[in-house]
């Protein structure tokens, strides 16, 4: 799309204000992009931000300062400084944020015109549209430096005018409250209880603000810190259950870093977090997440039920049977009715069942290695159904544990190793090196748990289990090449070799015994359900992404935001030459169009010409500053035939060289039709040679282009018949449109002669030349 550029450049001109809308959006998407091209519409950007619309106003405005492009800071300036001081709080908004685009593009620049102070100044506006956004402005812009120089009148004013602002400012005051310390404990009561209403707002984000504004004026309190927990339990629960999924996910994940922070605050409403049936999937995950997190003795039954139901939906049933483990880990007394599901679930006969119900297993063993004979029938009909390196391991440590209640361990171990070796020894599926490496690392871990395995049951069935580990350790001592595994190989071969040399020292035979078989205890809490710092820092990131993302916020946000203080404001000498314009000096002109177009006129394009030192002043009726310009031509023309063929009286002073061309009057095509226009239609190759006489305009020649013949047809009255067939002509003109040969200086009209001459002709007289029009003022008109 960008290769329209230079075709919107000519659309930026429209009086529709949903067009001009439109088009200042492309061209600031794509300045970036044809920032050679972007100069060219400054000049109208500019003229727009004095319109007396203040709608235009502001959309130019906010356009300009939006081109991204280090060239428009000079002329972005003054019109933010006009804008600031602008009778229309839209233009006052706009101009606000421009401030902070200023900012980013050039800090020297936004440093030097002083407007932090202005802006300081904004924030007691009468607007509360124009307030919010200065402080969001401030914030933004001094982020570098700590953010808005707060103070308790600053706080008090704000919170008396919090009423004033929509949701989206009142939050950003609510994240500058959070940089406030309340002097006193009676202050801190009193901007508690005017903010305790917002609880009750309609909108997801003030709540959230509130609460983390009473988490941070109540951290140093710690009963009235879990009581402010408690207060916000309610509103986050009704957003939960009335909002759309993503406001529903954010409240989740607060809830969820609330209930690993103060458990308890949520069991209660354990019910509202059962799935629905519109919920997407990562609700569901958050649910289950919560579901885990607020089970006690007194719902756990229920939560065991509900999240059974959800084992069987293929979309989470691994995350809800890794669910069951994690509330039987929990919640010791709903154990059993855990695996009654469990074995439900493995008559189903699913692979993928199956190998996440042995890694449950695994971790309720640990917890609850005396209930072995609960689990151990489950496995008896599944133990070689185990595909992947999860399942693998946790079933090889299950063999390792309890493998003398299982018969048939030194066999599926056997077999297991056989299958291992074959695997190391066989081209990867994957070639990738990422594959290769994932692919090492999987049989790295599966040999460590074979080899740990192995060794503990050669002390419980060593006959059977001789003839196995032996040739293994052999492997991982001579071909292995994994430095760790073959030193584990060769610990475990050196101590063995040491007790079978000594037989009958039973000391060193008991010494190798304990240290391979040495008693563990029950683990108690596992690492996952501990609170961590680094839990209490998500904690203390309160309504941020952090919460979201589960990690601080130095983890995932590594810009370095600006320091205004250290910047050096750029020194501007005394004697420097204002800006230049864009209309004055600009890039050269585009090519003429091809033979048989008629050339745009050039006063209404933004391509200006190039003034060259010395050169001739500017032409364009609409560009700007001191260069005079030439004046607009009389709206008749002085060479055009009359209705005799006879020319018509000239008005070029003596001397001059006779004009040739088209005349300066011809209608350049662009001009918004008029009512009282009596142009021809440009697309027209040969226009006619007649006259049109109107009672509000008398002399209206259609004059012939040079290349007219007299036999062609004549064409419609007026622009395509869009007005009135009589009128005045088009009131732009540009210098492409003057005969070659015409004087570029300006010449004084020629005086209406005196006597009968100068009355007018009827329409009906043919005879003898017309006389010349009355005098006609040469002020410009600015294009309509």
């Amino acid at each position: 799309m960008s290769g329209l550029f230079s075709d919107m450049v000519m659309s930026v001109v429209s009086k529709d204000f949903t067009v001009k809308k439109l088009v200042y959006q492309y061209l600031c998407y794509y300045a970036t992009v044809q920032e050679d091209l972007t100069i060219l519409v400054i000049n109208t950007l500019r003229r727009d931000c004095k319109n007396e619309n203040p709608m235009v106003r502001g959309l130019a405005l906010r356009s300009l300062s939006s081109l991204r492009v280090s060239s428009v800071v000079e002329y972005l300036v003054p019109h933010i400084t006009a804008g600031l001081t602008d009778a229309s709080s839209y233009v006052r908004s706009a101009a606000v944020n421009a401030c902070i685009k200023l900012f980013h593009i050039s800090p020297a620049t936004f440093k030097e015109n002083n407007l932090v102070d202005t802006l300081y100044e904004m924030i007691r506006d009468r607007d509360a549209t124009v307030a919010g956004n200065c402080v969001a402005a401030l914030n933004e812009i001094l982020a570098g430096d700590g953010g808005i120089q707060i103070n308790r009148p600053l706080v008090t004013y704000m919170l008396n005018r919090l009423g004033e602002f929509n949701e989206w400012h009142a939050m950003r005051v609510l994240e500058l409250l959070q940089g406030y310390a309340p002097q006193s404990e009676e202050e801190l009561y009193d901007i508690m209880n005017l903010l305790e209403d917002r609880f009750r707002h309609a909108h997801s984000g003030v709540m959230f603000g509130v609460a983390a504004v009473f988490l941070k004026f109540a951290r140093p309190h710690a009963r009235l810190h879990e009581d402010v927990c408690r207060r916000i339990v309610d509103p986050l629960v009704t957003f939960l259950s009335t909002s759309p999924p993503e406001i529903a996910y954010v409240c989740l994940a607060h809830a969820r870093a609330m209930q690993e922070r103060f458990p308890g605050l949520f069991d209660t409403a354990y019910r509202t977090f059962y799935f629905r049936i519109f919920d997407p999937l990562y609700v569901k995950l958050e649910k289950l997440e919560m579901l885990v997190l607020v089970a006690n003795e007194a719902n756990a039954a229920h939560i065991v039920a509900e999240v059974g139901e959800y084992c069987t939906e293929m979309d989470v049933s691994r995350q809800a049977i890794r669910a069951l483990g994690r509330i039987a880990l929990r919640v010791g007394k709903a154990l059993d009715q855990v695996v009654g599901l469990l074995q439900e679930l493995l008559a189903y006969e699913v692979a993928s069942f199956a190998q996440v119900i042995v890694v449950v297993i695994q971790d309720l063993l640990r917890k609850y290695p005396g209930s072995y004979e609960k689990f151990l029938p489950i496995l008896g009909r599944h133990l070689y159904a185990f595909d992947t390196a999860e399942a693998k391991e946790a079933l090889i440590w299950i063999l390792g544990e309890f493998g003398e209640y299982i018969p048939a361990t030194p066999y599926l171990l056997e077999q297991l190793i056989e299958k291992v070796s074959t695997q190391s020894a066989a081209p990867p599926d994957d070639p990738t090196a990422g594959g290769r490496a994932k692919r090492e690392s999987e049989l790295k871990s599966i040999k460590f748990q074979l080899l740990t395995a192995a060794t503990k049951l050669l002390f419980k069935r060593g006959p059977e289990m001789q003839q196995i580990l032996g040739p293994f350790l052999g492997a991982l001592i001579n071909d292995c090449q994994q430095a760790d595994l073959r030193d584990r190989a060769l610990l475990i071969y050196r101590t063995l070799s040491c007790s079978a040399r000594q037989p009958n020292d039973d000391g060193l035979l008991e010494l190798a015994h304990n240290v391979f078989l040495a008693p563990k205890s029950a683990s108690g809490v596992f690492t996952e359900e501990m609170t961590s710092e680094f839990k209490e820092r998500i904690f203390d990131e309160f309504n941020s992404c952090s919460v979201l993302l589960r990690q601080p916020a130095s983890h995932f946000i590594k810009t370095v935001p600006i320091r205004l203080s250290q910047i050096e404001a750029q020194a501007t000498p005394a004697n420097t030459a204002p800006p230049r314009s864009p209309s004055r000096w600009g890039p050269p002109r585009r090519p003429l169009p091809r033979r048989g177009r008629r050339r745009s006129r050039e006063c209404w394009t933004p391509t200006r010409p190039t003034r060259p030192p010395g050169g001739p002043a500017g032409i364009c009726s609409t560009s700007a500053g001191p260069w005079p310009r030439p004046p607009r031509p009389p709206r008749w023309s002085a060479w055009s035939p009359t209705p005799s063929g006879s020319p018509r009286p000239s008005s070029r002073p003596p001397g001059a060289a006779p004009p040739t061309g088209r005349p300066s009057s011809w209608p350049c095509g662009r001009c918004p039709p008029r009512p009282t226009c009596s142009r021809p239609s440009p697309s027209r190759r040969a226009p006619p040679t007649s006259w049109a006489r109107s009672s509000a305009w008398p002399w209206v020649p259609w004059g012939p282009s040079s290349r007219a013949s007299s036999t062609h047809a004549p064409a419609p009255s007026c622009c395509s018949g869009r007005c009135r067939p009589t009128g005045p002509p088009c009131s732009c003109w540009s210098r492409s449109s003057w005969p070659a040969g015409r004087a570029t200086t300006p010449t004084s009209p020629p005086s209406a002669p005196s006597g009968p001459s100068s009355s007018r002709p009827s329409a009906a007289s043919s005879e003898g030349p017309l006389p010349p029009p009355p005098s006609i003022s040469l002020s410009l008109h600015s294009p309509p």
